[in-house]
C-alpha cells in the first residue's frame, strides 16, 4: 500500500472509532474507560487492516493507537461544547450550565 491509502483508511478509521464509542458511552459506558476503549479498538482495527493488506503487524497497531488517541481527542472536544439548562419548576429558577 502506498502512503495515501494510509492516510484516507486512518482519517476514516479515527470517525469509526468517536462513532463506536460514543455508541458504547449512551449504551452505559463510563466516561473513564472511553479512552481506553477507543484505543483497544483503534489497535484491533489497525492490526485487522494490517492482517488484511499483508503488511506488518506493529506498523497496524502504531496506526491504530494513533486513530485511538486521535478519536480521544475528538471526542472529547465535542463533549466540551455541550450545554444543559435546567429550569426550578418551583421557584422558576434557570440555571445553564457548559460542560
Amino acid at each position: 500500500m502506498d502512503i495515501m491509502t494510509y492516510a484516507v483508511g486512518g482519517v476514516s478509521i479515527v470517525g469509526i472509532i468517536t462513532g463506536l464509542v460514543r455508541v458504547a458511552r449512551e449504551a452505559g459506558l463510563p466516561s473513564k474507560y472511553a479512552s481506553a476503549l477507543s484505543v483497544f479498538l483503534g489497535i484491533v482495527i489497525g492490526v485487522s487492516a494490517a492482517t488484511y493488506a499483508s503488511s506488518a503487524l506493529y506498523i497496524g497497531a502504531l496506526g491504530g493507537i494513533a486513530a485511538g488517541l486521535l478519536s480521544c481527542g475528538l471526542y472529547d472536544i465535542g463533549k466540551v461544547g455541550t450545554t444543559t439548562t435546567t429550569t426550578d419548576t418551583t421557584t422558576s429558577d434557570t440555571t445553564t450550565t457548559t460542560v
